[in-house]
């Protein structure tokens, strides 16, 4: 897989590649209903997970999200300098 901006290859890999240091997301609801959703950013899910186990809070469902292409050009969009958009 290729990247290109400007007509230019700016980086070549696989989609692993390309995402590995992008933030993908962490969802954990818990048992108890009283406490709210907890929805963050990470780069490392399990340790965060059990970071957030040893806090004593309950999981009820645990998700992990990773990064994905869309993110990978959503982090690339805001690297650009503003003389390549007026370009574009």
């Amino acid at each position: 897989m290729a990247l290109a901006r400007a007509g230019r290859v700016i980086a070549r890999g696989t989609q692993e590649e390309l995402t590995r240091d992008l933030p993908g997301e962490l969802h954990v609801t818990f048992a108890d209903p009283a406490v709210p959703d907890l929805r963050t950013p990470t780069t490392d899910p399990g340790a965060d997970l059990a970071a957030l186990l040893t806090s004593g809070r309950t999981p009820a469902s645990v998700d992990v999200r990773r990064p994905s292409l869309d993110d990978l050009y959503r982090s690339l969009e805001t690297t650009v300098p503003e003389s390549d958009h007026a370009a574009a």
